[in-house]
Order: structure tokens, then sequence, then C-alpha cells
């Protein structure tokens, strides 16, 4: 596998992994009353329950780095994935920082 390959393929991973262990502590959060959940459509998504809601916000962030990954040649792409890798694993440390407070 290219190098470039091998970083595309850690970037993917990072951010499935990052958006699996933020659902997981989400679910936490509201379940504990902590929190609710901002974005508006998982927060629909969450009322009508725990599995479709993680399987609408796996689905929707796999969907996005399958994307990235298909026009990962193009510029836009390449800025998206560069941009996302290191905010979505900073929310994940924010959201663990809050939840042992």
């Amino acid at each position: 596998m290219e190098r470039g390959n091998k970083l595309w393929l850690l970037a993917a991973t990072i951010i499935v992994a990052s958006n699996l262990v933020d659902a997981t502590l989400t679910l936490c959060a509201v379940e504990f009353g902590d929190a609710v959940e901002a974005n508006p459509l998982m927060d629909a998504l969450l009322s009508h329950g725990v599995l479709q809601f993680v399987i609408v916000k796996h689905l929707l962030v796999s969907l996005g780095v399958i994307l990235l990954w298909r026009f990962r040649e193009r510029p836009l792409a390449v800025c998206g994935t560069w941009l996302i890798l290191p905010v979505y694993p900073a929310l994940v440390f924010y959201e663990l920082t809050h939840c042992f407070a």
C-alpha cells in the first residue's frame, strides 16, 4: 500500500473510532442527565431510541469518510479530511474531561 493511502486509512480509522467513542460518551452523558444532544437531527433520533441514534450516526460519518476517500485526489476532500481529523478527537477529549469532572 502506498504511503499516501496508508495516511488516508489512518485518518479514516481515527475519524470513525472517534465517532464511535463520541456516540458512547454522548449516550452516557444524556443517560445520566449531564448533557443534551446539541445536534437537532441526532437529538430527534435519540428520542426514537439508542439503536437508531447509533446506527444513523455511524452510517453518516462512515458515508462521509467514504466520500472523502473517493474524492481524495481533490483539494477540497484533502482539506476536509485534515480539518476534521484533529477536531473529532479533540471533541472526544473535551467530552472525556467533562465526563469525569
